[in-house]
């Protein structure tokens, strides 16, 4: 869909002027404590969606001079910023260890893209379990430490700026934006809470805004996306809206099945009928060949195939980017670090009340369920990579998650990812594993059973020849 919000009310004369060169002051003046959206959509009366924002009391860090952003340069950009913080502040304190470093540079990322107020402790918890991040540090120190390390942040945003201080700054500070003729955005379902701010304050600036998204492709909460972006924009804008509902990519029957789904797309002219077929699980090590891409809603199940598939000796790529950075992770809250011995019985039992410990904890806190669940399949991926390499220790079983994204030839691998880890992608031929796990069975409330449609229909929607059914 595209979306073309009526063009913004200020004078031409305004639209051509930049941005004051005016130092401004650090005080977030436009987010007023406690206020709700906005529901007058006119730019006149436009108020930025933030209201918990202006509570985060960086008490050095409004009034420092250091803090005060020059418009006249721009600082350099240090990804790593954050981390360094972190490290600072860990080292000083001599509580230094990865496992908690980690943790924190997560919460302070996660806290800066979805504008969560870190001052309000229940929210701060809610936003670890929401994405996975779990500890046993006391609750009241992490909280000190993700504010006075963002306090940190802000006094060096002359200095330099990270790729969160971008879209976090700017809403916090109450920046002001560039005025452009058009704004054109992009996967438009996919825009955190800071980014949908900012794309907010460069439309009231005086850009006209074309937006371009599927509502029925937004899949990515899990990763800090706020999967009602598009009808916010379209009730903050109030935005034309134009179909583009002829896809390029399926055949028919692929077509068929994801309308049954969400009935908004059409085959183009000259559609192949494309294959539709289903196929025992436990064939796909010789079914699969080159290019071939396997899907799957959770991760655990793609192991036991990765392992098939290596005995086969066929190359085989995991493409979840991140799976081994977070199931590193996951190990070190578990077991702590350093390598240590268990049988594939003992760790089984070391995981499972590990989590039975955890759910009963997000449980108590109002955890949605399905990030519970998330949590889950990972516990099970832990225990399938160390049950089918017969791990002896924790030390190989790392060396075999780090391998896990690793290819000698990977233009010619079978390529294993989650649903999440498709969206974008497409092959010729598309093997979905454990279809009975889409939609989840654990989604209980509407925006939670709403994504898993969205994900069967991501699902339907990856091949360009054949789609295989891979069932038990």
């Amino acid at each position: 869909m595209v979306l073309v919000p009526a063009s913004s009310t200020q004078s031409p004369e305004a639209e051509k002027q930049p941005p004051s060169s005016k130092v401004p002051t650090i005080s977030p003046k436009n987010y007023a404590p406690g206020s709700s959206p906005s529901t007058n959509t006119s730019q006149k009366n436009y108020k930025p969606n933030c209201p918990n924002v202006s509570k985060l009391q960086l008490s050095t860090a409004w009034d420092s001079p250091a803090s005060l952003l020059a418009l006249k340069g721009i600082p350099p950009i240090e990804k790593r910023k954050y981390g360094q913080l972190v490290g600072t502040y860990l080292n000083d304190r001599n509580l230094f260890n990865r496992t908690r470093r980690r943790l924190l540079i997560d919460l302070v990322k996660f806290t800066q893209l979805t504008l969560t107020d870190p001052r309000n402790l229940k929210e701060l918890k809610q936003l670890a379990h929401h994405f996975g991040l779990h500890t046993t540090d006391d609750w009241e120190f992490l909280q000190t430490a993700v504010i006075k390390i963002l306090e940190q942040g802000i006094d060096q945003l002359r200095i330099q700026i990270s790729y969160e201080d971008m879209i976090w700054l700017p809403n916090i500070l109450d920046l002001p934006m560039y005025v452009y003729d058009f704004l054109c955005v992009d996967e438009a379902q996919d825009l955190s809470l800071a980014q949908l701010e900012i794309v907010m304050k460069a439309h009231k600036a005086g850009a006209r805004g074309i937006f371009v998204g599927d509502t029925h492709q937004a899949i990515m909460g899990f990763a800090a996306s706020d999967n009602r972006s598009i009808s916010k924009i379209i009730a903050r804008t109030k935005a034309i809206e134009f179909p583009l509902s002829i896809c390029y990519r399926c055949p028919n029957s692929h077509i068929e099945l994801a309308n049954e789904v969400h009935r908004v797309i059409i085959p183009r002219e000259g559609a192949p009928e494309g294959i539709v077929e289903v196929v025992n699980k436990n064939d796909l090590p010789e079914l699969l060949k080159e290019g071939d891409l396997v899907i799957c809603r959770c991760f655990y199940p793609l192991i036991p195939l990765y392992f098939a598939l290596l005995q086969c000796g066929k190359s085989v790529l995991v493409r979840k980017k991140d799976i081994s950075f977070q199931l590193i992770n996951l190990l070190s809250s578990i077991v702590g670090e350093g390598y240590l011995e268990f049988t594939t019985n003992q760790f089984r039992d070391i995981l499972i009340t590990w989590y039975e410990e955890q759910k009963a904890i997000m449980e108590q806190e109002e955890t949605p369920i399905m990030t519970i669940v998330r949590l889950h399949d990972k516990i099970q991926t832990l225990n399938a990579i160390y049950q089918g390499n017969n791990c002896t220790n924790t030390e190989s079983l790392i060396e075999i998650i780090n391998k896990l994204g690793a290819s000698d030839e990977p233009h010619k691998a079978i390529n294993l990812t989650t649903i999440h880890g498709a969206k974008g992608l497409e092959a010729n031929r598309v093997f979905h594993l454990r279809p009975d796990l889409v939609p989840h069975h654990r989604a209980e409330k509407d925006w939670e059973q709403e994504q898993e449609y969205n994900l069967l229909f991501v699902a339907l929607t990856r091949a360009k020849e054949a789609l295989f059914f891979a069932r038990k």
